[in-house]
């Protein structure tokens, strides 16, 4: 059979050019991944900084992330960077790093405390999800703590919040059994759905004026809880927000006026809400299948 030697040519033509494609394609990769003292890092789009990729061949307990290599910024840490590693015991992230992406330091199970600068100005979801021996963090200057940041850290008894923090996700300290102290930070104007709920061992919660909303569930199981003060400014409380709290005796409301729940457009008569303990009841187990909601 006679080949036609164009057609030939035609091959390895195109053959050379996927060549050519595979190699350039390696190149830049390797361009843009480096592994420096252990820890890997990818350029960023923008060619000016780095991010943290990924664990590399780091080893032992201790990691402090840098703000700098080979000249460059390091901005901050990737999605699942450091997920699932089972050595990291004690975290620093160095000033200069202003974000911690997404889950990137979930499960991880020997991650004893984490210390972050004040540069740090988001948390994203599931940063450190189900990191159960966390005990101790230094947020730094964080700003945003997203959805599910801290669930399941179940070693953590207390948590200081930035004064600076603006908003605090969803299920944000979710199942956190032992947290014994939280401070709400003056930025906050809204506790988010089930941001504590389950925290079975939280025996008290002051909520400031500055907040105007206190999200569905947002305490709902707290067996411990027995005391709390609804800020002056609270004008929704969604359903279920304090429902299963079994100890919750006193319930202070700063402002009593004007409330009403979705179930009953009467609910409360003669002041009833400057009573703490009708208060209680009333929140966690009379109405607790309501939406509470105060006119102005």
């Amino acid at each position: 059979m006679r080949i036609n030697s164009k057609y030939l040519i035609k091959l390895a033509i195109f053959a050379l050019i996927g060549s050519l494609c595979v190699l350039f394609a390696t190149s830049c990769g390797s361009q843009k991944n480096t592994i420096v003292d252990g820890l890997e890092y990818i350029l960023l789009d923008s060619g000016d900084a780095y991010e943290v990729y990924g664990i590399g061949d780091h080893t032992g307990g201790e990691l402090t992330v840098p703000a700098e290599i080979r000249g460059l910024p390091v901005r901050g840490i990737g999605a699942s960077a450091f997920a699932g590693n089972k050595t990291i015991k004690n975290l620093k992230i160095s000033n200069g790093i202003s974000y911690i992406s997404k889950g990137a330091f979930s499960d991880c199970d020997s991650l004893e405390s984490i210390s972050l600068p004040a540069t740090l100005t988001k948390i994203d979801d599931r940063a450190f999800e189900d990191c159960g021996n966390l005990f101790s963090m230094d947020l730094g200057g964080v700003l945003h703590i997203g959805d599910y940041a801290f669930s399941k850290c179940i070693g953590l008894h207390e948590a200081e919040l930035p004064a600076d923090l603006q908003t605090l996700g969803d299920y944000a300290f979710f199942d956190a059994w032992n947290l014994e102290k939280i401070n709400i930070s003056a930025g906050l104007t809204e506790i988010g759905a089930f941001t504590f709920a389950g925290c079975r061992n939280l025996p008290s919660v002051n909520l400031h004026d500055g907040i105007t909303k206190i999200g569905e569930s947002a305490f709902k199981d707290c067996l411990e809880l027995s005391e709390g003060w609804i800020g002056f400014n609270v004008s929704e409380i969604g359903i279920h927000a304090f429902q299963g709290c079994e100890a919750l005796s006193y319930a202070h409301f700063k402002n009593y006026d004007g409330w009403s729940v979705d179930s009953d457009s009467t609910p409360f008569s003669n002041n009833s809400l400057t009573d703490p303990s009708y208060s209680a009841m009333c929140l966690s187990s009379r109405y607790d299948e309501s939406v509470w909601q105060r006119k102005n």
